[in-house]
């Protein structure tokens, strides 16, 4: 269980505390099923959720990249993720809070299912929280990591 792991709100805050509660459960069922049942994230998020990933930057033609403005550009990254990688494991780390911040760090692993290549990547998720919502979120992982995975990087051509 996480919960030991999770830093206490300076301000003692009680709808923070039941957001990191809830925040640990979505997490939790999404391992379990492999990936495959979001939907206790989407019950986290306000509607115009403002969603980004490191990948935006890199690959901004990737379905996966982002930016997913509002909950309904969300559940189709999450579809995107559906369609195209398959989640061999997931493992939360810690959960910790500060202010309007929920951080959850972990390690997941994803296998391609194109290319058939694992993504093995730390994952860190920083959630903004307003509210019992949250309207924000960043994601980030390995970008290098991912470029293999989806081949568009292969480290045979890679410049040494």
């Amino acid at each position: 269980m996480v919960e030991a792991r999770v830093k206490n709100l300076p301000d003692g805050s009680q709808v923070q505390n039941d957001f990191r509660q809830r925040l640990e459960a979505a997490y939790e069922a999404w391992g379990a099923s492999g990936g495959t049942t979001p939907a206790r994230f989407f019950e986290l998020m306000d509607n115009a959720i403002d969603f980004h990933s490191v990948l935006e930057r890199e690959f901004p033609a990737d379905p996966l990249s982002g930016p997913f403005i509002g909950k309904a550009a969300v559940i189709g990254y999450w579809t995107a993720i559906a369609e195209s990688w398959e989640m061999v494991a997931s493992k939360t780390e810690a959960i910790v809070g500060e202010g309007d911040k929920v951080i959850w760090t972990g390690r997941v692993c994803w296998r391609h299912r194109r290319t058939l290549r694992e993504l093995d990547t730390p994952k860190i998720d920083i959630w903004t929280v307003w509210q019992d919502r949250a309207i924000r979120y960043y994601e980030l992982i390995d970008s290098a990591s991912y470029a293999r995975a989806i081949g568009a990087l292969d480290r045979a051509t890679e410049q040494p």
